[in-house]
């Protein structure tokens, strides 16, 4: 007969195990960074502690899956799933079970193991207070979707989160991470900038007589991303080309300057040359489309020569790359206006670390003169820094 404190500290020690400091489960709070953010997974960490914590998972399986029945369910008997098989092994039981029901047990299975986790990290956290992976991400995705303080103390004095003032540590090193970040692809000369303008309504929780004033606040968002697709820096060094040709330029020789082209203009991007067959490019593409939809959604007749109509001619095709995207720290800047349209670029660079060498004295930073910065905005946007180059 297995003796209870021998079995206690089993339990123990998979919980001393699970919370040590050479496993994985520590979160730095004062040096969170995005990637441990993106690279979180609670179905992952379920797998992850399983083998770490034989006794204590299967005593969460019985109770977990006890309802009322005391005993962990037999599947052999009821068709019902043990809780926290593998997948593969739990679609092969199912058979030829009806799809509903097979979808209800694996959203069981999955639920179960993510009630384990939060189990599991909730003793992990007891006993080693640096053990607060998923604490802390439960922490930071509610202040992201701004959760009152008083629900996140009730929340942390429960185990489920970390406290409001760790909450703050990390959005600070978070903070610091992406300035960072934001601060190095600027520097490139190959980052672009796009901004628009948000609303937001400050309302206040106490109202006076008094209260008159407007609560809607104007601001401007941002975000810097890499130029993809082979760009480089000696792609935008053409300022003084562009300048030589600008209508704006008062020193331009107006013999020099070409006239502003149309749309027609942009069929001799790609000349039309005919193939053998006396087919232009554009005959190509209709004869291909036509033969999509005959054989895709003509009479069944046709869908034997799916095989033999092949991929469409691809023209200068642009290879598809992920973009990764930093989001810039909004600015109390309103660009309705000429003015608040500068001085978002201008702040935007700021952010990017560029700035006018007149004022500031960096040796790192990079001299930006001779080379071109993208900007993306809206038409008003547009229109506004047209109108203030002018």
């Amino acid at each position: 007969m297995v003796q209870p404190d021998v079995v206690k500290g089993r339990y123990a020690r998979e919980v001393q195990i699970l919370s040590a400091k050479d496993t994985s489960y520590h979160f730095s709070v004062l040096n969170t960074s995005v990637k441990q953010l993106e690279e979180f997974d609670i179905d992952v960490q379920a797998l992850q502690i399983q083998p770490l914590s034989t006794f204590l998972t299967n005593l969460l399986d019985i109770l977990l899956s006890a309802r009322g029945k005391g005993h962990h369910r037999d599947h052999s008997n009821s068709g019902d799933l043990q809780v926290g098989e593998d997948d593969e092994a739990l679609w092969e039981e199912l058979g030829d079970l009806d799809l509903e029901g097979a979808q209800m047990n694996r959203i069981q299975v999955n639920s179960c193991r993510q009630k384990k986790v939060v189990i599991l990290s909730i003793l992990m956290q007891s006993s080693n207070q640096n053990s607060n992976t998923l604490q802390s991400v439960v922490g930071i995705f509610l202040q992201s979707v701004h959760t009152p303080q008083k629900v996140i103390n009730t929340l942390s004095r429960m185990g489920v989160s970390v406290s409001v003032d760790t909450i703050n540590a990390a959005v600070l090193s978070l903070s610091a991470e992406s300035h960072r970040a934001i601060h190095a692809l600027g520097q490139t000369l190959l980052a672009s900038y796009a901004y628009d303008n948000f609303n937001v309504d400050l309302k206040k929780t106490v109202h006076t007589v008094s209260d008159s004033e407007d609560t809607l606040v104007h601001l401007t968002s941002g975000l810097l991303f890499l130029l993809q697709h082979g760009v480089t820096r000696k792609d935008l060094r053409c300022s003084m080309t562009l300048w030589e040709k600008s209508p704006l330029n008062l020193r331009l020789n107006l013999s020099t300057v070409t006239m502003k082209g149309g749309w027609k203009d942009l069929l001799q991007l790609h000349p039309d040359s005919l193939n053998a067959a006396g087919l232009s490019c554009r005959d190509r593409f209709n004869s291909w489309k036509m033969l999509s939809d005959l054989i895709n959604h003509g009479p069944l007749y046709f869908r034997q020569f799916k095989d033999q109509l092949g991929d469409l001619e691809r023209v200068d095709s642009i290879p598809v790359i992920k973009t990764p995207i930093l989001a810039a720290h909004a600015m109390h800047l309103s660009n309705s206006t000429v003015s608040g349209n500068i001085s978002s670029v201008v702040e935007l660079l700021r952010q990017g670390g560029i700035e006018d060498p007149d004022e500031i004295d960096d040796l790192d930073m990079p001299d930006m003169s001779e080379y071109v910065v993208l900007f993306h905005g809206n038409l008003g946007s547009g229109e506004r820094l047209q109108a203030a180059q002018q």
